[in-house]
């Protein structure tokens, strides 16, 4: 037996209620959950209200599980952002970027080092961490765990990006460089997190609304 996507929704909708408040980690659950009711109307030929119920009885703690991850920073945060970054064609653009800033365009290192003082570098930290999550929650009033926490750690990949500017002449173009890939290459995140979570057909219909 098949959900509906009314199923679906009630689903979605119970771990709204139940403070399930990142969209992504949501979509899990719900993909959890509709998976092991579908099984269990499938053989008891019961109605979906009532296998919905008896699994969460016994199995709502543990589901929870996966929620409480969302209130710390864990390696799972960590795998997932350098998975992202480690791929192939990543990894063939920040070669490219690398050869676009250095080579072509020829950035002068001395008017980057100019510009980073005590007043820019702050406003980059907000940047990378807010601006783009902001952006994110007006288009799709949702919020999103990896796209959220990861923000943290690519601003600290800025910084470290940043400091290697000023310990010489001959580190600074890797330096300007990294500045560049590590920021687009968030923003490449972001989109990359969006179309995995809009893609996936079976809680389109419910989490879309």
């Amino acid at each position: 037996m098949s959900l509906t996507s009314e199923n679906i929704e009630f689903i979605d909708n119970y771990l709204k209620h139940s403070n399930v408040i990142y969209a992504d980690i949501r979509s899990e659950m719900t993909d959890h959950i509709a998976t092991a009711v579908e099984a269990g109307m499938t053989e008891t030929g019961w109605e979906f209200l009532t296998v919905f119920k008896e699994y969460m009885a016994k199995h709502k703690k543990e589901l929870m599980k996966m929620n409480n991850r969302s209130q710390r920073f864990s390696m799972d945060l960590l795998k997932h952002y350098f998975s992202f970054l480690t791929k192939p064609w990543m990894i063939f653009f920040g070669f490219v970027n690398f050869f676009l800033l250095m080579v072509y365009f020829r950035i002068p290192a001395n008017d980057f080092q100019m510009a980073v003082d005590s007043y820019t570098v702050p406003l980059i930290w907000l940047l990378i961490i807010l601006l783009p999550q902001l952006i994110v929650y007006m288009f799709t009033r949702k919020r999103f765990y990896y796209i959220e926490r990861n923000g943290f750690l690519a601003a600290a990949l800025y910084q470290i990006s940043l400091l290697l500017t000023l310990i010489s002449a001959e580190v600074m173009p890797l330096g300007i460089a990294w500045c560049s890939y590590v920021s687009i290459g968030y923003i490449l995140y972001i989109l990359d997190n969006l179309r995995q979570f809009y893609t996936n057909k079976i809680y389109l219909t419910s989490i879309t609304k």
